[in-house]
Formats: structure tokens, sequence, C-alpha cells
């Protein structure tokens, strides 16, 4: 209705209009010149973009889910055809992990402690490939009964703040407590979810165990996502496993990390900031265009990547 009383078409008509039709509105009310008028037609464009750019990630969404389960509809009744050696090995880790935690579990006192324990004592997968992630996800379901949390694009945020609240633990009314008789921990005790979602923003003290499948170029999304389960309230020691293929790509991109770490360093250490600066104070115009770099300058002209 909101959207309505800027238009004089009805709110069905509303609803399937296109973009072409709201630009035809807006040229018109402009040509009005009632400033008014301009911004009624404004902001129901601008409304009617946001519904649009809506249907089309809904549609978007739409696709990839039929592509997507035509593609797991093979490794759902091939299980073992999807898994690689690295997955393989990150899904017997979990396995692993998640067995000594219960067995640490059971040495304690009371059961209160007992679960308590469990529910702090999680592991996380990060990996970039949403399509890894749910064959690692058929493969542990499959071969260690482990039913595993999603966080990824293909949830709304609703469902992505299920998900993070399920894996710590938190009710309605708050985190849970385990003393009372009939509160128990999750059933899921692992969550994978891709870089990009997981990189920012969250908090998970509840994870124990980090799993990086594959290494990024960018070193410091790594550290992002490894830094949710850093966070204040973290009681325990996370451990961290990375894993990659050596004579590969990914051997190099573990070159790159290094060096962009390297860099970065240096471009952030107050003493070689301070040394070098002293060292161009007396430069003359054509010794600074070299400290700084104008020969990266003129060949990225050259490129037309600048």
């Amino acid at each position: 209705m909101l959207d309505a009383k800027y238009s004089e078409l009805g709110v069905d008509d509303l609803k399937n209009m296109t973009m072409d039709t709201m630009a035809d509105m807006t040229f018109e009310a402009v040509q009005e010149g009632d400033e008014g008028i301009r911004r009624d037609a404004r902001v129901g464009a601008e409304r009617v973009q946001a519904r649009c750019a809506k249907q089309t990630s809904k549609e978007k969404r739409e696709k990839v889910a039929v592509r997507r389960a035509e593609f797991l509809d093979f490794f759902k009744h091939n299980t073992d055809a999807g898994l690689s050696d690295r997955l393989l090995a990150v899904a017997e880790g979990v396995d692993q992990m998640l067995r000594q935690h219960r067995r640490e579990a059971e040495q304690l006192p009371t059961a209160a402690e007992r679960k308590e324990y469990i529910a702090t004592h999680k592991c996380l997968i990060f990996r970039e490939s949403l399509a890894a992630l749910d064959i690692l996800a058929i493969g542990l379901k499959e071969h260690s009964n482990i039913e595993i949390l999603r966080l990824d694009g293909t949830l709304d945020q609703r469902q992505r703040d299920l998900a993070h609240h399920d894996f710590e633990e938190i009710e309605a009314g708050g985190p849970k407590n385990f003393s009372w008789p009939d509160v128990e921990p999750s059933q899921y005790l692992a969550m994978a979810g891709t870089v990009k979602v997981c990189a920012k923003g969250l908090t998970f003290i509840h994870a124990l165990d980090v799993f990086i499948l594959a290494p990024s170029c960018n070193p410091f999304i790594e550290d992002e996502v490894i830094a949710r389960a850093i966070r204040r309230g973290q009681k325990n020691v996370v451990a961290v496993r990375r894993f990659y293929s050596s004579s590969s790509i990914e051997s190099h991109i573990l070159s790159l990390q290094a060096s962009k770490r390297k860099k970065i360093s240096k471009a952030l250490d107050d003493d070689i900031v301070a040394t070098r600066g002293l060292l161009i104070k007396d430069d003359d115009d054509h010794e600074f265009l070299e400290a700084i770099g104008i020969r990266h300058v003129i060949s990225g002209l050259k490129r037309g990547v600048l």
C-alpha cells in the first residue's frame, strides 16, 4: 500500500510493473516540475527497483536450486564418488574430533558439565565452493551419520540467524542453561559455511576446531573466518587445520599469501615507514617518482588497467 499511493495504478498492477513503466512515470513527473511529485516518483522508482531486484534474485535462487538438486542427485546415490582425498580427510577429521570430544565429556562428573562440554566443542568448516560443502555434507551423513548446519548464500537472513543460534546454543530467552534436566545440546555439532558469508559479523565461540578446505588468494579473508571462533567469550584454544595440494596451483597461492603478508607487514611497520620517509625526503623529483612506483603506474595505464 505504501507503494500504491505514489502511483495512479492499482496495487496489483504496481506489483507487476516493469522498470520501463516506472521510468516513464518518473519522466512525466519531472516534466510537471512539481518538487513533491518528483520526490514521490523518485521514491516509487527506488521501491519498484528494489522489488524487481528481489524478484530477479528469487528467480536466480530458484534456478540455482534446480541445478544444485540435479548435481547432487548423482552423489546422493553414489556417496563415494564425490569424496576426494581431501574431502575424505576433512570428513574423517571432523568425525575424529567429535568422537574425541564425546570421550572427554564422558570423564566429567555431572550431566550438566557433560552437556555443556559437548555444546562448546564443535567444528567449523569453510570453503569458497558451495558444491564442495554439499558433497562433504552428504559424505558426513552417509559415512559417519553426522548432520551439519549450513551457512551460505542459499539461505535468507532468517535461516542464517536460526543456524547461528542453533550452533551457539541460543534459545529465545538467551543461552541454554544445561543445569536443567530437559535441556539438551543441539544435534548439530558441526557447521559448514562459505567464506564470503561467514567472513564478517558472526561469532562462533562454541567452535573448537576450524577446517579450511582450500587456501584463498587473500590471506586476510582466511584470518577473518578463523577470527569468527576466536572472539570474546571463547574459553578454549582453537585448532585450525588448513588443507592444500602440494605441486599444484594451491602451492603458488600459499607463496602469494606469504608475499602479501610480508608486504602488508612492511607497510604497517612504523620503523620502516619512518626510515623510508627520511630516505625520500631529500630525493629530487625523478627519484621521488621512482620511489613511489611511477613505473608501475605508467605500465598500468598502457595496459588499460588504471
